[in-house]
């Protein structure tokens, strides 16, 4: 009995340390917010959708409070980071002194 004990509770313990060890950013999901709807994908993509228009576009996250778009407007390449911060399901963002918070979408 105390084998299947041990081997039960060594089992869960495996378990949690690789749910600890996610690669998953809490970034990743979409968001919505008064000025429109954001998705970020794991593999790097970035869907933003704002009065009706839908704009496709990279990113990357180059430290923990930062994502770094990359965009293709019509011949024109933009980049530009945002600062950002993830509280349970919100999303607050602050480009050139404006913040917006959204909500992520279930």
């Amino acid at each position: 009995m105390k084998n299947i004990l041990a081997s039960l509770f060594a089992a869960v313990l495996c378990l949690s340390l690789l749910a600890g060890c996610s690669s998953k950013k809490p970034i990743i999901g979409k968001w919505q917010g008064d000025q429109g709807q954001l998705e970020f994908t794991e593999d790097g993509k970035l869907l933003m959708t704002m009065g009706g228009v839908s704009i496709n576009a990279t990113y990357t996250l180059p430290d923990d409070g930062h994502f770094t778009m990359n965009m293709d407007l019509g011949g024109m390449k933009k980049s530009e980071t945002v600062a950002y911060t993830v509280s349970g399901d919100s999303l607050t963002t602050e480009d050139n002194g404006k913040k917006e918070t959204l909500k992520r979408v279930k």
